[in-house]
């Protein structure tokens, strides 16, 4: 092994956790005896305006198709997104042609459906009962708990 082979196998070794820090995009999460690192995924889907037919289009794409995969995270968040459905008549029409809906999954990986600029924001999330709901909500209220590349999804 030459001494380039060693750089590589150390920027190896540092991106998959085994020494030198976090890697990259990482967040360690600290308060219980062990850390653990997670990395949060956004996927992003863009559309002309949010309807029925887009939606339907988004959980195909990040769901599949129904009852061709056991993942009990990929069902909750189909569950979330069946409830964009539900409540896209309780808002006004013109509204969807520039929202945008962000979905939070069981990893934390957030699905974002958007429509235009995204100037109008909600939240799919399940309420203390374990019912899915919708909520509009801004978009400083979301914002404003980013510090230093970490996001929390909390209201």
């Amino acid at each position: 092994m030459n001494k380039g082979d060693s750089a590589q196998q150390n920027k190896r070794d540092m991106h998959r956790g085994n020494g030198g820090g976090t890697a990259p995009g990482k967040t360690d999460r600290q308060g219980e005896s062990n850390a653990v690192e997670f990395e949060q995924q956004e996927i992003t889907f863009k559309c002309d305006e949010i309807n029925k037919r887009s939606i339907g289009r988004a959980i195909i794409k990040f769901c599949g198709n129904e009852g061709t995969q056991n993942d009990s995270n990929k069902a909750t968040l189909r569950r979330l997104m069946q409830a964009v459905i539900s409540h896209l008549e309780q808002e006004k029409p013109d509204i969807w042609k520039n929202a945008e809906v962000k979905i939070y999954d069981d990893n934390f990986d957030v699905y974002s459906i958007r429509s235009g600029n995204g100037h109008a924001l909600f939240l799919a999330t399940f309420d203390g009962l374990g019912n899915p709901q919708v909520v509009k909500t801004s978009r400083s209220r979301i914002e404003s708990n980013r510090v230093q590349g970490k996001q929390c999804s909390l209201m």
